[in-house]
């Protein structure tokens, strides 16, 4: 039976119903104009037949994908912009010319590094997420070359400068993530059960990259810290870093 459009009781909405090739729908349109009802289930039935020709390949959308994609815990950090701009564009449509205007559309006045971690990094996990399930070939992406500028470090007049301008209750964290590189993350869920002070140490057990690590804590840290409060289980944020008036300074 071919596709057609017909409406439920109490429903505004028209729905696509029949069967072509095989493949039986009963789909709503989302829409309560025939005409435009009409459209969709033209368009429909064009999708379906070309996936029962051609394969899945033929018909996979970048929205479809990017849904998959986020469904199976892919990260959502800058993937948004991205699905706007492709939306229902075919998978096999997207090649690196497609990319590269898309890349250049969304952020046009950026460094390459910042094009190629907020646009390329997301756009290619969803290519590979789908070229994992068939629905697209594995895609070969170049990016553009990032420059090779001078990394500047901070120095240790400049460090000393910061701990004294920071407010008494936020000089211990300062001085812990100046003196262990750590990230901010790693800092506010960090428990006092992975701090051993005795030893000078710290273990950060959940870290970005899901392995553990380790580091020696300097002796301003190991001092900063034993002047703190509260170091009876729990974590340290849970005695809230910013709270602890016996912070260093005090």
């Amino acid at each position: 039976m071919p596709f057609k459009c017909v409406r439920r009781p109490k429903s505004p909405y028209w729905v696509i119903r029949g069967t072509v090739r095989g493949i039986r729908i009963e789909e709503s349109t989302r829409v309560s104009d025939r005409r435009r009802a009409e459209e969709i289930r033209a368009k429909r039935e064009a999708e379906l037949i070309a996936q029962s020709v051609y394969g899945r390949r033929a018909v996979a959308t970048f929205a479809e994908a990017a849904l998959s994609y986020l469904k199976q815990g892919g990260s959502r950090r800058f993937i948004e912009p991205i699905i706007r701009h492709f939306g229902t564009t075919p998978l096999a449509a997207i090649d690196q010319d497609a990319l590269d205007r898309a890349a250049i559309k969304l952020y046009p006045h950026v460094a390459a590094s910042t094009r190629n971690r907020q646009f390329y990094t997301p756009a290619s996990a969803v290519l590979h997420h789908a070229a994992q399930r068939g629905w697209c070939y594995r895609p070969l992406i170049q990016r553009p070359e990032a420059g090779k500028d001078r990394i500047r470090w901070i120095t240790i007049d400049e460090a000393d400068k910061l701990i004294a301008s920071s407010a008494l209750h936020l000089r211990p964290l300062v001085i812990f993530l100046l003196y262990t590189g750590a990230r901010v993350g790693e800092a506010l869920w960090l428990d006092w059960r992975d701090v051993d002070l005795d030893r000078a140490h710290a273990t950060f057990p959940k870290t970005k990259n899901g392995d553990a690590r380790g580091v020696p804590l300097h002796p301003r840290v190991t001092a900063s810290l034993k002047r703190l409060g509260h170091r009876d289980g729990g974590n340290i944020p849970s005695a809230r870093w910013e709270s602890l008036c016996a912070a260093e300074g005090r």
